[in-house]
């Protein structure tokens, strides 16, 4: 087995650590949004059998991150830029209002849980480890949205997570930076432990705009597409 096939495999299932490398191809751009993925190929090149990928493929499809045409294959997900857009403004509504409630109806052992998050974020961060800290990053956002107690909200993120997540990891590795983001992060806790809804809100919308500003100043996304931010102009 060489290098090329052996250094996407970590710790965790075979079929997982598929899913990881497609991930990584797809933020790398070796595999664009409507390429047609070649089950076999994709196999060869990580050096395993065909039922790994298969069902990465599988579970990449039921979160929507791929997609299948009868009798022609499966394809990677395109979203246009009007869907984009929507999907980061639904985000923002969503983390704004969820974390202002969990300051107001503070939730027991929340803000040592999300300190916690944002210490293993940045041990990411240092290793430079973006798939980890990708992860914990949706954690953080996740972990405030359900502190919140509501089914139907948590149902909505969770959706928005999975249309832009490819798109995310993307400005998350040629963005601002690992480090950047996770000092927005802190202050978001900081606020939140200090009982300001207000602030918490603000930071929390001046954090998921910066990336949506990033994602369409980034070249090859929608960087002749305009958006107004409440207060100001997206940039």
């Amino acid at each position: 087995m060489t290098d090329q096939q052996t250094r996407f495999i970590r710790p965790g299932s075979l079929a997982e650590a598929a899913r990881r490398e497609i991930e990584r191809l797809i933020v790398a751009g070796d595999l664009p949004p409507g390429e047609r993925i070649n089950e076999l190929h994709l196999a060869r090149s990580m050096g395993i059998s065909r039922g790994p990928v298969r069902e990465a493929l599988r579970e990449m499809k039921a979160d929507g991150l791929l997609r299948s045409e009868p009798n022609r294959g499966v394809y990677v997900q395109a979203i246009s830029a009007a869907e984009a857009l929507e999907a980061f403004g639904e985000r923002s509504a969503l983390c704004c209002h969820t974390v202002r409630e969990v300051v107001r109806k503070p939730v027991a052992g929340l803000v040592p849980m999300l300190r916690q998050q944002v210490e293993d974020m940045q041990l990411a961060a240092d290793h430079d480890d973006h798939e980890r800290y990708y992860d914990l990053n949706d954690a953080f956002h996740t972990t405030i949205v359900d502190a919140a107690g509501n089914r139907r909200i948590s149902h909505n993120h969770e959706r928005t997570l999975r249309d832009l997540r490819l798109y995310r990891m993307r400005t998350l590795v040629h963005g601002r930076g690992l480090k950047k983001s996770n000092e927005e992060h802190r202050a978001i806790v900081d606020a939140i432990a200090a009982g300001d809804a207000d602030r918490a809100g603000q930071l929390m919308e001046d954090h998921i705009w910066k990336g949506r500003e990033q994602f369409i100043s980034r070249p090859g996304n929608f960087n002749s597409v305009d958006g107004n931010k409440p207060g100001g102009k997206a940039t």
